[in-house]
């Protein structure tokens, strides 16, 4: 299943630009590319999770997070926080209740 619907992230779809790119924090390495796919990984003492280029498949209105399709379901990534641009030029966002950030 590839991303064809209009809720992707896109230079097309200004609505979500302020996702796209790598946002780290905590052990997580999480990338949203300009084509519609998610990369991610964490690595803790006790397990590893590694996701690479699952197209997303949906964005939620209210900007409480998107889904990604994964094997042969999808998985809605909760966004508490969706992306904030500070003073000196830092992006922030939570998702999963995690903190994640990106330079400008």
């Amino acid at each position: 299943m590839g991303c064809c619907c209009s809720m992707c992230v896109s230079p097309k779809f200004p609505e979500n630009a302020d996702y796209i790119g790598t946002w780290t924090g905590g052990g997580i390495k999480l990338t949203i590319s300009d084509d519609c796919y998610f990369t991610y990984s964490t690595k803790t003492t006790l397990r590893s999770i590694s996701i690479n280029e699952a197209p997303i498949t949906k964005w939620y209105d209210d900007d409480s997070g998107f889904d990604v399709f994964v094997g042969l379901c999808s998985k809605k990534m909760h966004v508490q926080s969706p992306p904030k641009k500070d003073d000196s030029g830092k992006w922030t966002m939570v998702v999963n209740g995690d903190e994640l950030t990106r330079d400008a």
